[in-house]
């Protein structure tokens, strides 16, 4: 995992982080001696008195570290910290508390995981059907009425573990009007009820769609499962879209919870349009307390066509903040966008096109 040295207490900071370039302790640090680079500026925080991990296996541990513009200029004692300090510098005690590197985590789907959390109906992987039945159940006696049931999530091996001849029976039994929709562990399966597939439009007379199978009972109906495109393309193009303020919230829970780990930098592995808008506007508002990467989401499925990377050049252009841009396209599924903070990190290894 890459690290991006941004400290892990600044998550507790009311003030946006600054980009951060991905330098370690251990690159600031010569044996037991500390290593000073040249500041643009007297640093704008100083932490001491703390319990500081370097990452460096000779000196592993310090008590004070520097920042000035962005970047750890020191790491050392306290005295030796307080050198780089100038007239505007803050200084913050850690009364011994601990302190490490911020984290990376380049492969997440943070929008999806704070709109799972916030708005849809979890279980565990673990579950059995009567976990399952009840969880279910219980989402759609507090939804509106016709509202769908949507979220997960089964194991991928749910039913080799529960053989169920009608799987769509057991959601129908416990969802009165509500159609549902549950996604399995690796969310490119579904298991819905007979409401969804009737809204969907599936039937015994449906083919399967190229890339994918609706299972089916003995009859030959639809029982239940989709795999793959009929699932991700046949049945998904039916549910309603999560609203603008949906994915707001959805982005400002993700950065909560990343920041509540010390991850402080993280790469959207399939940022859709409204992702991206949501991430600008939580910028815009002051509150994305990360920097982020966002590999662009093209069409799902098989495709002839090429694809249009002015289209794609002109979208990533428009959503670009400070703490979230883009910068490099290629030429696969995804469209993948680095941000200033982490294209030291992650760019140097995309084949990209000049710009």
């Amino acid at each position: 995992m890459h690290l991006k040295y941004a400290i892990h207490w600044m998550r507790r900071m009311k003030r946006r982080p600054r980009c951060l370039t991905p330098m370690s302790f251990a690159g600031l640090l010569c044996a037991a001696t500390l290593s000073v680079a040249e500041p643009p500026a007297p640093a704008d925080l100083i932490l001491t008195h703390g319990h500081i991990h370097t990452g460096n296996a000779a000196q592993p541990w310090a008590e004070a570290v520097a920042v000035a513009q962005g970047r750890i200029i020191a790491v050392g004692t306290n005295a030796q910290a307080e050198a780089v300090a100038g007239a505007q510098t803050r200084r913050v005690d850690l009364q011994g508390q601990f302190a490490m590197a911020g984290l990376i985590d380049d492969h997440v789907h943070p929008v999806m995981g704070g709109l799972k959390l916030l708005y849809e109906c979890n279980f565990p992987f673990s579950s059995g059907p009567e976990d399952v039945a009840r969880a279910v159940g219980r989402c759609a006696a507090s939804a509106p009425p016709g509202a769908w049931i949507r979220g997960g999530q089964w194991d991928s091996g749910f039913f080799d573990t529960h053989p169920l001849d009608e799987p769509r029976r057991l959601l129908d039994a416990v969802s009165g009007d509500h159609p549902v929709m549950l996604v399995d562990d690796s969310e490119h399966n579904g298991w819905v009820n007979s409401r969804a597939l009737q809204l969907a439009g599936i039937d015994a007379g449906t083919a399967d769609p190229p890339g994918g199978r609706i299972v089916r009972d003995a009859a030959g109906s639809p029982n239940g499962v989709l795999l793959e495109s009929a699932f991700r393309v046949l049945f998904k193009q039916v549910l309603p879209a999560w609203t603008p303020e949906q994915h707001v919230a959805a982005v400002r829970e993700a950065v909560r919870r990343a920041n509540a780990v010390g991850i402080t930098a993280f790469k959207d592995a399939g940022a859709y349009e409204e992702y991206l808008a949501a991430y600008n506007a939580v910028d815009a508002a002051g509150d994305l307390t990360l920097h982020v990467a966002a590999s662009l989401r093209t069409p799902s499925g098989s495709r002839s066509d090429g694809l249009d990377y002015a289209a794609l050049n002109s979208w990533r252009r428009q959503k670009v903040l400070e703490n979230r841009c883009c910068r490099r396209v290629k030429d696969t599924t995804q469209i993948a966008c680095t941000s200033t903070s982490a294209s030291d990190s992650l760019g140097a290894s995309l084949p990209a096109l000049s710009l």
